[in-house]
């Protein structure tokens, strides 16, 4: 019989694949037909009657076509990690969301992360002003975690810094106005767009206020991987974000960016709007 830890873990794990069963919209009946197993024993395995071993995690992926961010998760919990060195951010998941863990996953893996937002996003957000967005943020779940997670985020900036990941990114006049954060994080802030402006793997660009432009409220990301034929999208709104990987709305999403870009300064016209927000300040 097992210990009432890896008991502990065996249901943890059996709950983190009936999520994401029924986050896929699949019923144990069509689990069960596609695996070749009996319905009770998918059904045993979701509520830790009976032990999933790393044989069973294969199958669950393969049929609910999890990523592998999804399927380390998985193995995590079940203390069946491959030996390979833990992903910098297992020491924070505590504080992070499954989604949040993937979408990570998704940046250090990207070939390309192409962005659109009214604000200025994590990937490009100075620590004052990342501090100011977490602290003052509805969409911090726990306030102790928010140091957790500005520290995440600050990590999750090296895959820009480093040149690893081609990033364009396209912001709205009204992240260069808004001193929310206050005049000092902005300022800090402003001076980390124009930094980050000169690097070569970095394209950024602003679209004025008075440009015709189609209305675009929040944030949308599509990340572009290297050994993968199709994009996955992030978009975050006032009440969470979600991952979208369906293809249809992919296209529908790069489309919205392109014609976005479309309206917007180019990079040294975009730098100098930055300067003249900066020296206003």
């Amino acid at each position: 019989m097992p210990s009432s830890r890896s008991g502990t873990a065996q249901r943890q794990a059996g709950e983190e694949i009936r999520r994401l069963r029924i986050a896929r919209q699949m019923t144990l009946t069509s689990v069960a037909e596609r695996v070749g197993w009996d319905k009770s024993k998918v059904s045993r395995l979701e509520t830790g009657r009976m032990i999933i071993d790393g044989h069973h995690v294969d199958a669950f992926a393969n049929v609910l076509s999890l990523s592998p961010a999804d399927k380390r998760r998985v193995m995590r919990l079940l203390g069946l990690e491959d030996g390979k060195a833990a992903p910098w951010w297992a020491g924070y998941e505590s504080a992070l969301t499954p989604e949040y863990e993937d979408l990570i996953f998704l940046e250090t893996h990207a070939r390309v992360i192409d962005t659109a937002s009214t604000m200025v996003p994590g990937l490009l957000q100075a620590p004052l002003y990342a501090r100011a967005t977490l602290l003052q943020s509805p969409f911090v779940p726990d306030p102790d975690d928010a140091e957790a997670l500005l520290k995440v985020r600050q990590r999750r900036q090296h895959v820009v810094t480093s040149g690893q990941v081609k990033l364009v990114a396209t912001l709205s006049q009204s992240a260069l106005a808004s001193a929310f954060c206050g005049r000092e994080a902005l300022r800090q802030q402003l001076a980390h767009l124009l930094k980050l402006s000169e690097m070569g793997n970095v394209q950024l660009r602003i679209v004025p206020f008075d440009t015709p432009t189609a209305a675009f409220l929040g944030s949308v990301t599509i990340l572009e991987l290297p050994d993968a034929p199709d994009a996955v999208v992030h978009v975050a709104y006032e009440a969470g974000s979600q991952l979208l990987r369906d293809a249809r709305l992919v296209k529908r999403y790069r489309r919205d960016l392109d014609y976005y870009r479309a309206t917007a300064q180019d990079e040294v016209a975009s730098r100098a709007m930055i300067t003249s927000r900066w020296e206003e300040l």
